[in-house]
């Protein structure tokens, strides 16, 4: 195997850390609840299996209100857990 690494020292990153900037508590808050599913129930469930696209996006779709500005409800983050997460 060979692996071509190089360093882009010339690339924008701007728009990446504009998005963390606002994005970054919403999406701590998300991994919190994945460790505390996790702490709780040792065995849990996701679904749609294999990939899981339909729980990502909708994880996307509420960063991308905070992004923009708007409120996300507490909720409503639970709501995609609550779809998508099952615990024995």
């Amino acid at each position: 195997m060979i692996v071509d690494a190089r360093v882009a020292v010339d690339a924008d990153f701007g728009a990446g850390r504009a998005y963390w900037q606002k994005t970054s508590a919403f999406w701590s808050d998300v991994r919190g609840r994945w460790h505390r599913i996790e702490g709780a129930n040792p065995r849990f469930m996701t679904s749609p299996e294999p990939n899981g696209e339909p729980r990502i996006e909708a994880f996307f779709t509420l960063a991308a209100r905070v992004e923009k500005g708007e409120a996300v409800a507490q909720a409503e983050t639970d709501a995609v857990f609550a779809k998508y997460v099952t615990t024995p």
